[in-house]
């Protein structure tokens, strides 16, 4: 817990050291169009710890969070892991009743296989990749997006709290360092 405390700590001072002229040329969170919920996605592996996360973020055309969530998971691959999070994000947002989502990753591979029909996918990932290629077929409108990683950071200091919690957290909205943390970042 101290660590992430720590991370975290470390996170909020670098975002707010940033200069104004680095923000403005840095990659930032773009809303998407009104009605629409966009999603972004993480997966984080511990080789030392043995201890695998993922953690997703959705948020509204206004940027207000509707919903951050951290699951601790079971798997040594990365890219395995960044697919398990598209795959259970996508699947609370089918629950909760969103029609049009974009999903938003930093691993551009995963984005790609899923973009190009699942078809040219690894072995060890193909069916999910073809269960998200599926659910995507649950929405009135889905898109995949890969990102800069420097955009993900929220949802990547969730994926990592994943690994120090025993089950899936679904963050209070009012959780004081969630709040904070996004809105010390850039909009």
């Amino acid at each position: 817990m101290k660590a992430y405390i720590n991370e975290y700590s470390d996170t909020l001072k670098a975002v707010q050291n940033t200069s104004s002229a680095t923000i403005a040329s840095s990659p930032q969170w773009e809303a998407p169009q009104v009605e629409t919920v966009k999603c972004n996605c993480d997966a984080s592996y511990s080789a030392s710890l043995r201890k695998a996360g993922v953690g997703f973020v959705c948020k509204d055309h206004e940027g207000t969070v509707l919903k951050a969530t951290s699951c601790p998971s079971s798997f040594t691959d990365i890219l395995v892991g960044e697919s398990l999070v598209v795959r259970l994000a996508m699947m609370e947002m089918i629950v909760v009743g969103y029609e049009r989502v974009v999903i938003e990753s930093d691993n551009s591979c995963l984005i790609n296989y899923i973009m190009n029909g699942g078809r040219a996918s690894p072995l060890h990932i193909r069916i999910l990749v073809d269960d998200i290629i599926h659910l995507a077929s649950s929405f009135v409108s889905c898109n995949f997006v890969c990102i800069p990683r420097e955009i993900n950071s929220v949802v990547g200091s969730l994926a990592r709290r994943a690994l120090s919690v025993a089950c899936t957290t679904d963050w209070p909205l009012s959780t004081p360092w969630l709040s904070e943390f996004c809105s010390s970042l850039p909009p």
